[in-house]
């Protein structure tokens, strides 16, 4: 929480095959973090109460249940971000149907508000890269790009992360 970066998989934001994320953008949720964190604790004494108030509340409700977004607040910030901008994946392991504004508005109303507070009625459509080969993708070939594979001393570590997830209440 201490040092103010970010960082997201070159892999998801050139949309290179075998993206694990690649129907959804870590960019959206990681930078979502960034204006937690960085940003909106110190603009705002109140945020951070509120937000776990917020997600203490969804949690007695049972919202988000075994879903990522129900981990911690900060998770859950980011979860209900990307829904915002309507850049969630769709239903598995860690996600439910919520991907849209309008799911959040009607499943998490109360994350929802927040969202608003904090982002008003800004459209962001994000776009993958393959999509907009201009400006500073100028050049850029995704069919040229690498595929991406998990380097093989992880793969321990992934059924750690993935028992984890089917683990969670």
């Amino acid at each position: 929480i201490e040092d103010p970066v970010c960082s997201v998989g070159e892999e998801n934001l050139l949309s290179y095959n075998g993206d694990p994320y690649f129907s959804e953008s870590i960019l959206i949720h990681e930078f979502a973090h960034n204006i937690h964190l960085r940003g909106l604790v110190n603009l705002d004494p109140t945020f951070d109460d509120r937000l776990k108030a917020t997600y203490d509340r969804a949690m007695q409700l049972g919202l988000w249940r075994t879903k990522y977004a129900s981990v911690n607040h900060f998770e859950y910030w980011a979860e209900g971000v990307q829904s915002w901008f309507g850049n969630n994946r769709p239903p598995d392991h860690d996600h439910n149907f919520v991907d849209t504004r309008r799911e959040l508005m009607q499943y998490d109303p109360g994350l929802a508000k927040l969202c608003r507070e904090v982002f008003g009625r800004t459209r962001l459509v994000y776009t993958k890269a393959p999509t907009r080969l201009v400006g500073h993708l100028k050049g850029y070939d995704p069919r040229t790009a690498p595929t991406f594979v998990w380097p093989e001393r992880l793969n321990e570590v992934k059924k750690q992360i993935r028992a984890e997830a089917q683990n969670r209440k």
